[in-house]
């Protein structure tokens, strides 16, 4: 069966995710038939995934067709689906206020906001009430969390968010020597913050042996090669999870969800006993990136090279086609995914956008209700939710004092003039004049 669809890629030369997508839609055949518009504002990115994705399909003999444009409402019109990966300047983004923020005392990795992103994101909605109403939005870009509470509270475009942070229980199975594909596990709270409630293989419990895993074989892993900085495995999370009853999964704990309970690395020497190093795991991780797009812009330039060579036909572990393919053609399933609470998870505003199993088909999305966290983690996660709160209304509000308290708040501000001075320096950067603008 095939289905007669268009997903409008936004951001699609981010090359490698996007190849996922294709190799997704390749691998599923009641998917054949789609039309897929890649998106972006980089033609020389555009041009390399339009040539890698098509030669691909090629090899595959796949009834998948490709449209490209630079024209964002180009790509919306008319589409069923609407894909968003797209990140406002870059992985190099992060550093454009390093210099600045660095001068005024603040060492970690930080983000004043979540301004150009949450335009961004607003901008597509806004097109897309005007030209697909009826299509389905799908949040990949972060912040998730933030990001579809923000959509879902200001549009009544249906909209969900992914991400894979939800697959960390595989390593978890690896380390225990079990396979991780016949693992059933049950993770959930609101995006980058999820913790494992149910962990059950072959009808068996596995916390008792994730229990003595840590008892007896954990030392050794963090001694090993194996064991990464800020490791989702490491001392960090093991101690988190001894302290509030749940194994934290993903970027939980991890840089990659904002370095969270940052007591075990606020300074040099309690980081090193506990084998953190949020900056250098960034720094790892956008490395990794790059070499994946050198690697990408490499085989998109030689003709020669055999695309499904490079990169193997075989699924991965996102759930964007499979998502779609479940609405497009009617097949009910359960996916992790984030949308809005509405009693999902006991003891959250239903307004809050929450990441739990969900059952997903033509019928649309419906969270599956959840058990009550345990009261640390809930407390946590309300924490959390605060954050989100006070990142999303300060966009909502405009007010650059709201902006501020944001910087005031931060561990790491020394005085209140220096934020002040910190946060206008940050303002004046070229790449923030529309920022500066937004929040008067």
């Amino acid at each position: 069966m095939a289905v007669n669809a268009k997903i409008s890629l936004i951001g699609a030369g981010s090359g490698e995710f996007s190849l996922g997508i294709v190799r997704d839609l390749c691998m599923t055949d009641s998917m054949w038939g789609t039309t897929v518009s890649f998106m972006d504002i980089d033609e020389e990115r555009l041009d390399a995934i339009h040539n890698v994705a098509s030669r691909y399909t090629a090899e595959l003999g796949a009834d998948i067709q490709f449209e490209k444009t630079l024209d964002r409402r180009e790509s919306l019109d008319g589409a069923d689906f609407v894909i968003n990966t797209a990140m406002v300047g870059g992985w190099r983004g992060w550093d454009d206020a390093r210099a600045i923020l660095a001068k005024y005392g603040y060492q970690r990795r930080i983000r004043l906001g979540s301004f150009h992103q949450f335009k961004l994101f607003m901008d597509i909605i806004h097109d897309m009430e005007e030209l697909c109403p009826d299509a389905w939005y799908i949040q990949s870009a972060n912040p998730v969390f933030d990001g579809t509470t923000l959509i879902t509270r200001e549009s009544d475009i249906k909209a969900v968010g992914l991400c894979h942070g939800h697959h960390g229980v595989r390593q978890i199975a690896r380390l225990l020597g079990l396979d991780p594909d016949k693992v059933q596990a049950q993770s959930y709270g609101v995006n980058h913050f999820i913790w494992l409630k149910k962990f059950y293989y072959e009808g068996r419990d596995v916390y008792p042996l994730l229990d003595a895993w840590i008892e007896n074989e954990a030392e050794a892993f963090w001694a090993g090669p194996d064991c990464g900085i800020s490791d989702g495995m490491g001392r960090k999370a093991v101690d988190v999870y001894k302290r509030v009853g749940l194994f934290p999964i993903g970027d939980t704990v991890t840089p990659g969800g904002g370095a969270k309970f940052d007591v075990y690395h606020r300074d040099l020497e309690t980081a090193q006993r506990w084998q953190e190093d949020p900056h250098g795991w960034m720094e790892r991780h956008i490395k990794h990136v790059f070499t994946a797009v050198e690697k990408f812009k490499e085989v998109a330039a030689d003709q020669s090279t055999k695309v499904t060579e490079a990169y193997p036909p075989k699924r991965t572990l996102e759930s964007n086609v499979s998502i779609i393919d479940a609405i497009a053609n009617d097949k009910p399933t359960v996916f992790q995914v984030n949308i809005r609470n509405d009693g999902a998870v006991p003891g959250i505003a239903d307004d809050v956008a929450v990441e739990v199993p969900g059952l997903v088909s033509a019928a649309g999305i419906q969270g599956i209700r959840m058990e009550p966290l345990p009261r640390p983690i809930l407390v946590h996660t309300l924490e959390e939710i605060m954050r989100m709160e006070r990142n999303v209304q300060t966009f909502q509000s405009r007010d650059r004092g709201m902006l501020l308290e944001m910087l005031l708040l931060h561990p790491e501000t020394r005085s209140p003039e220096d934020a002040k001075a910190c946060l206008e320096e940050i303002l004046d950067l070229p790449f923030n004049a529309d920022m500066a603008e937004w929040y008067q």
